[in-house]
Order: structure tokens, then sequence, then C-alpha cells
């Protein structure tokens, strides 16, 4: 909360000996104790209330940070439900049951900050599993902070006892374990472009670096085309509903595929470019 301080002008003198007519400063917390000169701005405050304003702005930081120290997601505090639905490895209509008991369990409340809130399914993107709902401002704020350690050491799927694969819709297919992604199915790794290993070598380069920049062109071009002949204006509603993720495809067609579909850039990176920057490959 702030004091209320009329916002009316300083009247200081400057170092020109004018009166300052800069606005009262008014974001004094009132929670604190009142200022010595009432009606200064920020920069013609008293030795005594800068001196007062640093000292209770680090005790406040210091309190939050301790506070944040202890916080521990909303979810540990809900209880827990009672077991009753066995995850079957692969069997889709168990997931669904485990997903929407999940979701009746969460009732629309952010797994991390407890607030009722439009959620979005948050995941691993090592396992490729489910971990809860979380708001999207939690959603896009993960850090390393206790509150999501904690959250990452013991999941609302892990509380609920559920294992749920992860659906990626754009992609129309599960997400794969962080290293698992394998795009050589169908053809193998071409020669490399980084380090010039032949075809049938393998390297530590990234799969980018092991694509033909040809079938990457013919890649592009069969989509556009099969998009023109189903008279679709919508690329990506083409290759996401007419491209079935079960047939292998070359790495190269997999490539423009995650390229269009993917709108996470760290989803691409990790898959095709071993999670680094590709412009400083340029160099």
């Amino acid at each position: 909360m702030i004091s209320d301080v009329e916002q009316a002008a300083c009247g200081q003198r400057t170092k020109k000996g004018a009166p300052c007519r800069l606005p009262s400063w008014s974001e004094w917390p009132n929670h604190w104790p009142p200022r010595s000169v009432a009606g200064t701005c920020k920069r013609h405050l008293s030795p005594e209330d800068r001196a007062t304003y640093e000292r209770l702005l680090a005790e406040d930081l210091a309190t939050a940070e301790a506070e944040q120290a202890r916080r521990e997601p909303a979810c540990w505090t809900w209880v827990a439900p009672t077991p009753g639905i066995q995850i079957l490895p692969g069997d889709a209509h168990s997931e669904r049951q485990a997903a929407l008991r999940l979701r009746d369990w969460q009732r629309g409340v952010c797994a991390i900050c407890g607030e009722k809130a439009t959620l979005v399914c948050d995941h691993d993107h090592d396992t490729g599993l489910v971990r809860g709902w979380l708001c999207t401002s939690c959603n896009s704020n993960e850090d390393d902070s206790p509150v999501w350690n904690r959250y990452r050491s013991w999941t609302p799927t892990s509380i609920c006892g559920v294992r749920i694969r992860y659906w990626e819709r754009a992609a129309r297919e599960f997400a794969s374990p962080r290293g698992s992604f394998n795009p050589w199915a169908k053809d193998g790794p071409r020669e490399c472009l980084g380090c010039g290993a032949p075809p049938k070598n393998e390297c530590d380069c990234p799969p980018l670096l092991r694509v033909s920049p040809a079938h990457i062109l013919k890649a592009i071009m069969v989509v556009i085309g099969a998009a023109k002949k189903a008279n679709l204006s919508d690329i990506r509603y083409a290759i996401s509903e007419y491209v079935n993720p079960d047939r292998p495809h070359s790495p190269e067609f997999l490539l423009v595929r995650d390229l269009i579909l993917r709108r996470r850039t760290s989803d691409f990176l990790d898959r095709w470019c071993g999670n680094e920057n590709p412009l400083t490959w340029l160099s």
C-alpha cells in the first residue's frame, strides 16, 4: 500500500536556488514510519529519510526473499485423491481418464500460485510427461526458484499417482523424451555439413547439420503442392491434418514439419540444434 501524499510540487531549493517543480514523491510505503520532511520529491529526500529508505527497502527485500524460500506449491496443501486408475503403457483410454482425474482434482486452480485462472498444461521436456495445470503466468516464468524446484520434485501428476504423455496438438504427436528424437527412421543421415563426416559415420554434430539442403527444398515443395492440390489456404492445417505422424518420413520432411508446426523456439532448437544457437555456426 502507498501512503496518500498530495502530488504537490516538491518546493525544495535546487542547486540554482530555484524551487523544485517535481511532484512530491508518493511511493513511500505506508507501513514505514513517516518521513521527517514531507512533500519532497525522491531526489530531494533528506539524508535521514534517504538512509531510512535504503535500510527499510533492504529489510523488505530480505523478508520477501525469505518468504519465497519458504514458499510451497499450492497443490501441496490440497487433499490427495484416492488411487483408482491403472495407467497401462500406451493405453490412450486410461491416459484420458487420468487427464480428466487430474483436471477435476485441480478444479481450475493453478498448481503453483493457487489462483483460479485459465490454465495451460505443463509438461517435463526431459521426459515428455505432463506435470500439471498452471496459469499462464507461472507456466511462462519457470526458473530455479525454491517453489519451482519443489514443484518439479512432487508434481500434481505424482500426487495423483498418474502418468500422462503430453500431446503436442500442433505436431499431432506425443512429446518425445529429450534426447530420444531420431529423424533417421526412414533415411540415414547425410554427409555432415559441420565436421564433414560421411553418411555412414556417426558424429556429435546436431541433426540440423546432417540434412540435405536440396532435400529440404524438395520437402517444402511437396508440402506447398499438397496444400494447393487440396485447395487449403493454411499450410499449418494441411501438414497437421493430412500427414500421418506414424508413417516414416525423410529427415528433411520432419525438419520442415517441425519448423512449421512447433511454435516454441526451444522445442525446435532442442530437437534439431542440440539446444545451440545456429548463428554461432556461421561465425
